[in-house]
């Protein structure tokens, strides 16, 4: 089976990219394409072969492992992350049309994602164990090594920021002294915890047509918060509501 679908997104300039919390992925990348080496022919069915057991392992929750550098006598590969076979798709590769094999590089190692930004790794080659069982074992990026295949090289053209949405939290609170707040949180004061146009809140309080928002930032992580009781942050809230009434 093999499993077709549109071509790489490869530009004059590199391929599409999202950035996310916790990864870079560089989608629908060739990382292999039909050819001959050492008198074996990879062909189309042994590139239909190993992409149907890339699928089926992909079914499983298995991915292949990403690195810098091949496993080879005095190298010491660096985890990168892993790889997602997505299908094949026919590319031009040196004045013919043959069947690539696309995959989206999903980089989850900090270092690989800032020299793979800075243009420093745009070789790739992928390592197959055992020729007879067709199926890419893992996937090497390279800095100066030459590939076998010279493959489009693997820089990013646009890059598209993407955070993980986070679960938002909502305390309703009632201030001491202040009517019940109503149904439709009108009169409210609530706490919140979550994310704001990709800032972390750390509480938010409102009275009214009144609100104010504080916000946590740490340097280092860019994500740290502060976690509270719940009782602690209704007396923040009762607190910090009454003080912006009694200053109004």
């Amino acid at each position: 089976h093999d499993a077709m679908s549109p071509g790489p997104t490869a530009t004059a300039m590199g391929y599409d990219a999202t950035d996310t919390d916790d990864a870079l992925i560089i989608h629908r990348v060739p990382i292999f394409v039909e050819c001959e080496r050492d008198g074996v022919n990879f062909d189309g069915a042994w590139i239909g072969a190993a992409v149907s057991k890339a699928m089926k392992r992909q079914r499983g929750g298995y991915m292949p492992p990403l690195h810098v550098r091949h496993h080879a006598d005095g190298n010491d590969p660096q985890a990168a992350g892993f790889f997602k076979i997505v299908g094949t798709a026919s590319i031009d590769f040196q004045g013919t049309r043959r069947s690539a094999v696309l995959a989206d590089l999903i980089i989850t190692d900090p270092d690989t994602r800032r020299e793979v930004m800075q243009k420093r790794l745009p070789y790739r080659s992928v390592e197959i164990f055992n020729i007879e069982q067709p199926g890419f074992d893992s996937l090497a990026l390279l800095d100066h090594e030459a590939p076998f295949l010279e493959l489009p090289m693997g820089f990013v053209a646009r890059l598209k920021q993407e955070s993980t949405p986070q679960e938002i939290s909502r305390t309703r609170i009632t201030i001491p002294g202040r009517p019940a707040p109503s149904e439709d949180g009108a009169d409210a004061t609530f706490q919140m915890t979550g994310s704001v146009n990709g800032g972390p809140v750390v509480a938010s309080f409102s009275h009214g047509s009144h609100a104010s928002l504080l916000f946590k930032h740490d340097p280092d992580t860019d994500k740290t918060m502060t976690t509270k009781t719940s009782a602690e942050l209704a007396a923040e809230a009762a607190a910090a509501t009454a003080a912006t009434i009694a200053a109004a």
